[in-house]
């Protein structure tokens, strides 16, 4: 499973340089963005990592273990390392592994946790997506009926799903199957509390609206700015693919998908394309710099490729 994940990363990875190579003169506008331009950028790209510690506090929590909010940063940024470097989700193994052995967290409430921030993801995006279009259509006129009646039903069958938590597979088992069995278990699990459900979907909500934020600086300084509204609505429905990880780090998957959106919501594919390479270019620049500084914090010892 894991050379089929880097082998379609490497696929993945070749479209996108044949499609900036051939497609070179849109994407010269990247070189047009300010450095205090792609500084903010920067900036806005270091809250999504608080939050994903906060997300970690909320939910190891519960479950007796006190994590400190500078260790539970380091930790989001040292599995966002690991999950540049390892298949699957290597970044969430080596966190639980962590807590395990640092603070005694068993696997079963680890998963209980990752799962309930999965879902949590899912229903915010959705949430968010509706609420991006219900704007684009009252800002613009521009309405989306059958793209928010769709969006809608997702969001009541996940409801649903969680408040009648219905036997879909075994939790034990592999596939799509027994992943969303996890994520319900691990959601009814969680749920029992309410303030750090409600975090998880307030930290959710910010997580979208601050990548937004991110794509709105970028592609205003390459001169070609995007209603905020249709943002919070890409961002949003790309999120969901990171729920299911295709490659290492969503590396392709994510970026694909918000140029497919962005074109099927009128905007230019290749400038979202563009904003989203070089958010990534910035996120992986911080992580190869932070995430082993994280490790060897962490663990004592920094984290690499074994030779």
């Amino acid at each position: 499973m894991g050379l089929a994940r880097l082998g379609m990363l490497v696929v993945v990875l070749g479209l996108i340089a044949w499609y900036v190579a051939r497609n070179a003169e849109d994407f010269r506008a990247v070189r047009d963005i300010s450095w205090s331009t792609l500084a903010a950028a920067l900036g806005l790209d270091v809250m999504i990592y608080v939050y994903s510690a906060a997300a970690i506090v909320l939910t190891v929590h519960l479950f007796g273990p006190r994590v400190g909010g500078f260790e539970a940063m380091l930790l989001a940024l040292l599995t966002r390392f690991g999950n540049l470097l390892l298949p699957l989700r290597g970044g969430a193994v080596i966190r639980a592994v962590y807590l395990n052995r640092k603070h005694g967290l068993t696997y079963a409430h680890f998963l209980a946790g990752l799962s309930a921030m999965l879902l949590a993801t899912m229903a915010v995006s959705l949430a968010c997506a509706i609420g991006g279009l219900g704007y684009v259509g009252w800002a613009t006129g521009k309405m989306f009926p059958g793209v928010m009646a769709l969006l809608a039903a997702g969001l009541v069958a996940i409801a649903l799903t969680v408040v009648f938590r219905p036997r879909i597979g075994s939790a034990e088992a592999g596939g799509l199957r027994g992943h969303i069995q996890r994520l319900i278990d691990g959601y009814h699990l969680v749920s029992r509390h309410r303030p750090s459900l409600l975090g998880l979907l307030a930290v959710s909500g910010l997580h979208v609206i601050t990548m937004a934020g991110i794509y709105a600086l970028l592609l205003a300084g390459m001169g070609k700015p995007a209603p905020w509204g249709l943002l919070i609505v890409i961002v949003a429905l790309g999120n969901i693919s990171t729920v299911l990880q295709v490659t290492p780090g969503n590396v392709g998957v994510y970026e694909g998908m918000l140029a497919i959106l962005g074109s099927l919501m009128g905007l230019a594919g290749p400038d979202i394309l563009a904003a989203s390479l070089a958010w990534r270019v910035l996120d992986t620049a911080l992580i190869l710099v932070a995430g082993p500084v994280s490790s060897f914090i962490l663990t004592g010892k920094a984290m690499g490729p074994r030779r």
